[in-house]
């Protein structure tokens, strides 16, 4: 079996936004919570629990929810550990990793008697199942359990979840086990899945944009499934006032590119740059406490402004619409290794990926490189079929 890729010319740019109901449709941000700062350029939330504060979102602007659902995991009762030494965040190695919740279906159910008014008001859209759960331990059963349970008592849901590159990029998590096997594909009711990659090079936004097609798309298990690219928007620590300004203009440069390749990519719902909260900016340019986007003058207005053309051209359907019938072409291949650290990546021809499961092992990309895994060449959601629900 294989899972279909698309690829689609672009001739107008806006006049595809507007046109379609496919594609980009939707503009947020990690950490960004309040209507006061999202109002006119922002179109959701994905990390916002509090009930009241989406009600208010709703109301005061129009924002609507994921709403994040933690009480699918728990921690295992013994730690991992993380044999490849970059991925190791404690001087031992040792991390606490994941496993399904015993109660998983209780907590939805209770969970989903606490939203669903809000849903019913149009508030509350979806689901977002977190971040980097494969990645800490979660396996691909647990994701197609919890997300065909959450189709079972909300047919329209979007079931969104994010990742990290080393799960996108080279197939494995923090503890260096493979997390998909030969035919296993993204399970179908996850609609919108995202990764992060962060780089300060070209890369940045290559790098996503090559794995997308060749490594993402081809484990879609329908033709509807979406991504959510995630780009960089921050840095750690206290800035001068030129790296702040350097930060500012690669920033700058990444929102643009990012929004390139979602014009471009059919598959692409939303930009969803990481992360919008940051420190303190001094009169002097300089940051203390981290820059985020909202530190950054100029990277700022280009998110806003891009926010707002999407909002402009019109929300049309979020999901499930029909993307199977612009220009297609199937990719195959085998991914041959694991964890990613980039030496060179040229766009057209060949990539490199160094992936650290072993000294000699390589991530080989290239244009035609394959990959036999999923088949959605037919495939839509058909909730009768994939979640027994009427």
């Amino acid at each position: 079996m294989m899972c279909l890729t698309q690829t689609v010319h672009i001739f107008g740019v806006f006049c595809m936004l507007i046109s379609s109901g496919c594609c980009l449709q939707h503009s947020a941000m990690w950490s960004l919570d309040t209507a006061a700062d999202m109002h006119g350029w922002a179109t959701m939330t994905f990390e916002v629990g509090n009930l009241t504060l989406i009600q208010q979102n709703y109301a005061t602007a129009g924002i609507t929810a994921l709403f994040p659902f933690n009480g699918w995991k728990i921690a295992r009762p013994q730690k991992c550990f993380a044999p490849v030494k970059h991925q190791q965040t404690s001087p031992d190695g040792m991390f606490t990793c994941l496993m399904l919740d015993p109660n998983y279906a209780e907590n939805w159910r209770a969970i989903w008697t606490q939203i669903k008014p809000l849903v019913d008001k149009g508030s509350i859209i979806g689901i977002f199942l977190g971040d980097e759960q494969l990645y800490f331990g979660m396996q691909l059963s647990d994701v197609k359990l919890i997300a065909d349970l959450i189709r079972i008592d909300w047919p329209r849901a979007i079931i969104y979840m994010n990742e990290a590159p080393d799960v996108a990029m080279c197939n494995y998590r923090k503890d260096n086990t493979t997390i998909f096997e030969v035919d296993q594909c993204i399970p179908q009711n996850i609609d919108w899945f995202g990764f992060d990659f962060y780089s300060s090079e070209a890369v940045s936004w290559s790098g996503p944009e090559y794995t997308y097609t060749t490594a993402v798309y081809p484990r879609f298990s329908r033709t509807d499934q979406r991504s959510v690219p995630v780009s960089l928007g921050y840095q750690d620590g206290n800035l001068s006032a030129d790296e702040a300004n350097a930060l500012d203009t690669f920033c700058t440069k990444n929102a643009r590119e990012f929004l390139k390749f979602g014009l471009e990519d059919p598959r692409v719902v939303g930009l969803f740059p990481f992360h919008y909260n940051g420190g303190v900016t001094h009169p002097d340019g300089s940051i203390t406490g981290g820059a985020g986007i909202a530190n950054l003058k100029k990277c700022s207005a280009t998110y806003k402004a891009i926010g707002e053309m999407i909002i402009a051209a019109g929300p049309g359907e979020t999901m499930r619409t029909g993307c199977a019938s612009r220009r297609q072409r199937r990719s195959r291949g085998v991914i041959v290794a694991v964890a990613p650290v980039v030496l060179q990546w040229h766009r057209v021809r060949l990539s490199v990926v160094v992936c650290e499961r072993s000294p000699m092992l390589l991530c080989l990309f290239h244009t035609s490189y394959r990959m036999g895994v999923c088949d959605a060449s037919s495939a839509t959601l058909d909730i009768s079929i994939h979640a027994d629900s009427p």
